[in-house]
């Protein structure tokens, strides 16, 4: 950073602190989450503008005690793979083998000590994020009725792939549109028992899953649900208009899933079928962090994994920003207004800046 560049974060946090000190930690810490790097999809349109609205979440964080009390309990368990393995997502096994996907681009066995690489589904190079589309980021991971796994891609679709040769068939394509939307950014998949469905989370139709801060910002409701006929080779839309859907897992009965609404903090129930085909209730709400990813317990429940907590005693940026739209819509503007003489990453070319109004 050059002196002049550093004269001018100077000024700024001393006015921000001096006048907000909550708002300028805010800032501070979204000024370094929010990248600038390449639009998420393909936008040509100079007049588009960020959906920075507030999202629905309007109860404080639970308070940290009883069942929700911190604890050091994961300090216990055994690190497996450490080192080996590049960012695992979602984890499958048949019997004691395991199976994950991998931030670059990999399926990978797990067996014993060892790690095989069982196929890769898409193409090198790996390792950035201008490779990502094209490498692939495969999430959620299932293992299907006749012991093949089935997984989904974040960019490249959802596909079948043999465990025991690699040989991987793609059954849904990323990027593809559906009911007037593109696939941007699908996460998590659930299959039926006999396989012949196959449900899973598109999180966003605007963002990619590289630039998930972007769809975190805007908080929009763009994500969907979606089901997967594997006799018909049908897509159809469950349910839509949900805060970046994540983690899904359907119910014993096969007539609900429940569906991880991430910038929510809460867990969807979503019928699929039975009499209340088409509708949705909430399962559970306003949990202690932003869950990800949904799977069945051995005693009747359901593990949910945390992508970050929402500490009550304490600040929660994301509850923060939640109920502020306008700060969000600030941050966007000032970085339009000052991307040569303030030290902040330049704002991802989405649109043309305009001159403010009023």
């Amino acid at each position: 950073m050059n002196e002049t560049a550093g004269v001018h974060r100077g000024r700024w946090s001393w006015f921000c602190c001096k006048n907000r000190q909550q708002f300028c930690r805010t800032f501070s810490c979204l000024q370094v989450l929010i990248p600038g790097e390449d639009p998420v999809q393909e936008r040509t349109d100079p007049t588009w503008e960020p959906e920075l609205t507030g999202s629905e979440m309007k109860t404080d964080p639970p308070l940290m005690k009883g069942c929700w009390e911190p604890n050091q309990k994961l300090r216990e368990a055994q690190r497996l793979y450490e080192d080996q393995i590049l960012g695992p997502e979602s984890i499958a096994n048949i019997g004691d083998v395991l199976f994950t996907g991998t931030a670059d681009g990999k399926i990978l066995k797990l067996i014993g000590r060892r790690v095989v690489t069982v196929t890769r589904l898409g193409r090198l190079p790996c390792g950035s994020r201008e490779d990502e589309p094209t490498c692939g980021r495969p999430l959620g991971i299932r293992v299907g009725p006749n012991g093949t796994l089935f997984v989904a891609d974040a960019y490249l679709g959802l596909f079948e792939v043999n465990p025991t040769t690699g040989a991987a068939t793609r059954l849904v394509s990323g990027g593809q549109v559906v009911a007037g939307r593109k696939l941007s950014f699908i996460n998590d998949l659930t299959v039926t028992q006999d396989g012949k469905k196959v449900y899973f989370t598109d999180s966003s139709s605007r963002w990619q899953r590289r630039d998930y801060l972007q769809l975190i910002m805007e908080a929009t409701a763009d994500g969907r649900v979606l089901e997967y006929d594997a006799e018909t080779k049908e897509l159809s839309v469950v349910m839509e208009n949900l805060r970046f859907p994540n983690g899904i897992q359907l119910l014993p009965n096969e007539e609900s899933v429940l569906v991880a609404e991430t910038t929510m903090a809460r867990i969807r129930r979503v019928h699929v079928a039975g009499l209340n085909k088409g509708g949705m209730d909430t399962f559970v709400d306003n949990l202690p962090g932003f869950p990800d990813n949904v799977r069945p317990s051995s005693t009747g429940g359901y593990w949910v994994t945390m992508a970050a907590v929402r500490p009550n005693p304490g600040f929660s940026m994301l509850d923060f920003l939640s109920q502020r739209p306008w700060i969000k819509k600030f941050i966007f503007k000032v970085r339009c207004l000052v991307p040569r003489s303030f030290p902040l990453p330049p704002l991802p070319p989405l649109a043309e800046c305009k001159p403010l109004q009023g």
